[in-house]
């Protein structure tokens, strides 16, 4: 939660800055403080000196209206600050809360008058004159009931109070969901085990040692004739995949970063202003050679507005980051699928179907391809100190601003550059030092063997499946 002093008062940046930069921001109360200067104007006689009734008008007419329409006005006028300010704009009169600080003081020394000081004694005389029927010394009761009223002390604690409770429901909420996300993923990987141990029921169930050993003696015949294609296929898929995901990285570079600039270019602005030079300064007959001492003239000052700045700076990593990362393992995804199918396709030519266990082959390639360790490419950068100021900045110090903004975002670029190709060069090499037809291979070689042991312990492998599907299945 956050509360804002006077925001539909003064149209502060500065303030405006500071809430925005956060992050999870979406409980704001609007506070207007010193409430019982507002019960002496025209309101008073608008409704017949009733306080109850002023203090609402107050409240959801004049203040919440004016807080509304302040920040819609903000809102236009400053992008950066997005969906922030909505709730408050939609609820403006839901979300102004008074307060009267005096007033509490004079509630709280009520039995102790002649410790007033003037600006209670000043706003006590002021309701004692206008609100006599609501404020009277000789009676306690009813004047401390209507100074409570005015002070309103409580309300804000009441509404950090719900925001709190509010937290601990959405903290739950998330947990629960979090509960339900990983039960979800556990009962998909233990269906993943049924279905893997009854194919492995079914394969032993439907195979024999001899046609093992036939598997055995085809494998050598097949290693000759796929093992230049494989590796053929395999290479060029590799030099493909690294000319395709360095291209798409860069361009998703250049994007985000022509977007930042555009946006820091935009936060900063120029306006005129007058000032008055004294030209006689030093002169003893300034008059008789001007006629005039004083010249008013006019100068262009720049402003920048940080919030806008700090936002687009601060955003800009994290969304490279996140774009960077998902791109690339949505490369590596395809790229995976389409050497599985390639180098299925290559050890199929040239042999027949029963050379070898096409089960058994897909399962072998996936495993190779998946035991891959494949590189991340991670990165954080925070923002130097001359660019963590806040407000709006003139003249020198907002070219200051500026300049250092866009120097950030050249090293930025150049760094991240560097990144992706280190990224991308890593990844390669990864890949290129793989032998993947040896890999296949012997891989498929392991399997037949373990494929093997367990036919000669049939009875007890089967067992044990059995049991296995059984034990799963009983999982809750």
């Amino acid at each position: 939660m956050t509360v804002i002093r006077n925001l539909f008062l003064s149209t502060d940046l500065g303030l405006l800055d500071r809430i925005t930069s956060k992050e999870g921001i979406r409980e704001l109360v609007v506070i207007a403080s010193q409430i019982d200067t507002q019960l002496m104007g025209s309101e008073r006689a608008k409704f017949g000196g009733e306080l109850p009734k002023i203090l609402q008008n107050i409240n959801t007419n004049i203040l919440g209206n004016q807080l509304s329409s302040t920040l819609s006005q903000l809102k236009e006028s400053n992008p950066e600050i997005e969906d922030t300010f909505d709730q408050l704009i939609k609820q403006g009169q839901e979300k102004v809360l008074h307060t009267s600080g005096i007033c509490q003081t004079i509630y709280n020394q009520f039995n102790n008058p002649n410790s007033w000081e003037g600006g209670e004694l000043k706003v006590w005389e002021n309701l004692t004159k206008y609100y006599p029927d609501y404020f009277n010394i000789d009676d306690s009761v009813l004047s401390k009931s209507n100074l409570r009223l005015l002070a309103n002390i409580s309300a804000p604690f009441d509404v950090i109070s719900n925001v709190r409770n509010k937290k601990e429901f959405i903290l739950k909420g998330k947990k629960e969901n979090f509960i339900i996300k990983k039960s979800d993923a556990l009962i998909k990987y233990k269906d993943r085990l049924i279905s893997f141990a009854k194919e492995n029921e079914e394969r032993i169930n439907n195979t024999s040692i001899k046609e093992i050993e036939k598997q055995k003696k085809n494998l050598e015949k097949v290693r000759n004739q796929a093992s230049i294609s494989l590796n053929e296929t395999y290479y060029d898929l590799v030099e493909e995949l690294q000319t395709n995901i360095k291209k798409e990285l860069s361009k998703i570079l250049s994007t985000y970063f022509t977007e930042t600039r555009i946006l820091v270019d935009e936060a900063e602005d120029t306006t005129t202003e007058e000032y008055t030079v004294d030209k006689g300064r030093g002169f003893i007959f300034w008059r008789s050679l001007t006629g005039s001492r004083y010249e008013t003239r006019s100068r262009t000052v720049s402003s920048v507005r940080t919030g806008a700045v700090r936002s687009a700076l601060e955003n800009l990593t994290s969304e490279i980051e996140n774009a960077v990362t998902i791109k690339s393992q949505e490369f590596i995804h395809e790229w995976k699928k389409a050497l599985y199918s390639r180098l299925i396709k290559e050890l199929r030519r040239g042999t027949d179907d029963d050379d070898l266990d096409p089960q058994i082959i897909r399962s072998t390639i996936r495993n190779v391809l998946n035991n891959i360790d494949y590189p991340n490419i991670e990165y954080g950068a925070s923002l130097p100190e001359s660019l963590r100021v806040k407000g709006i900045l003139k003249s020198k110090s907002a070219e200051e601003y500026i300049d250092d903004a866009r120097e950030y975002l050249t090293k930025l670029k150049t760094r991240i550059n560097n990144d992706i190709s280190g990224y991308v060069k890593t990844l390669i090499d990864v890949l290129n030092s793989l032998d993947p037809s040896s890999k296949i291979f012997e891989t498929y070689n392991n399997k037949i063997k373990n494929l093997e042991e367990q036919l000669k312990y049939k009875e007890i492998t089967l067992e044990r499946l059995n049991n296995l599907i059984e034990e799963l299945q009983n999982i809750g």
